[in-house]
């Protein structure tokens, strides 16, 4: 699987952030999971399209695991989806995963002051 870092022309990358839905209230064993890849407003339909589905790819892996279930809704977005098109309400359902240290180092802007 390629790596996220996915970008535009320019270089930079197209993810704004991944979240992370998880369902424990099941009195089973299994959790329920669903990733989301942010994307910055302006990603062109077809860098959407690749990180869509590298999402997938990854849902599938997860889902090799014993306990883990992909959690199906309608009031969860895509796999990926840009900022613009996703709601205050369906982001609340995820938490954010800060993947690497860099973001944290130089601050991030749900988390507050730098941290570095």
């Amino acid at each position: 699987m390629s790596s996220l870092r996915i970008g535009a022309d320019n270089g930079e990358s197209c993810v704004r952030a991944v979240y992370l839905h998880l369902d424990t209230l099941e009195e089973n064993a299994e959790y329920q999971f669903a990733l989301l890849a942010l994307l910055k407003h302006d990603t062109p339909d077809g860098v959407k399209t690749v990180i869509d589905e590298q999402i997938e790819d990854l849902n599938h892996k997860l889902e090799e695991n014993d306990g883990f279930a992909l959690a199906e809704g309608e009031s969860l977005p895509g796999n990926a989806e840009r900022d613009d098109a996703v709601t205050v309400a369906q982001l609340a359902q995820y938490m954010k995963v800060n993947l690497d240290y860099l973001s944290l180092r130089e601050g991030d802007g749900d988390l507050g002051a730098d941290v570095g």
